[in-house]
């Protein structure tokens, strides 16, 4: 192989890698914005006083190993999100993988103005397994 071939080759390459990480959570933000959105909106800010943020929420920072738990089986607590108290009740996402749940994860863990990290699927293959468990 010549030298320009291999040129080609480690430039592709590299371009595929690139683009890759741009949509790293490319089906995370499909799903969220099919299951999620309406209540939460498009840009995370949640809807009014109904529907919490999930941008730049304190109560995400300080729960986010929870947030798959939430994702498969909703929540019916109060929660205080950003000093404002959201009383409606979340309902499960039905039909989701585990793959699914940890991209959903993942997107709105880095989504927005939010860098919370992110979660490994096994991580929340066993937070979701740990849960099974305790019920």
């Amino acid at each position: 192989m010549n030298i320009r071939s291999k040129l080609v080759i480690l430039c592709s390459t590299l371009f595929l890698l690139v683009s890759c990480q741009e949509d790293r959570f490319k089906q995370g933000k499909v799903l969220y914005e099919f299951h999620c959105a309406s209540c939460h909106m498009d840009d995370g800010t949640g809807l009014a006083q109904l529907y919490p943020p999930l941008d730049n929420a304190d109560w995400l920072r300080e729960n986010k190993t929870r947030l798959p738990e939430i994702i498969v089986h909703g929540i019916s607590d109060s929660l205080v999100v950003n000093g404002q108290l959201y009383t409606i009740p979340m309902s499960p996402v039905y039909g989701l993988s585990q793959v699914e749940v940890s991209n959903i994860t993942n997107y709105v863990l880095s989504a927005w103005s939010n860098d919370l990290g992110s979660m490994g699927f096994r991580e929340v293959q066993e937070h979701l397994e740990d849960l099974k468990i305790q019920d």
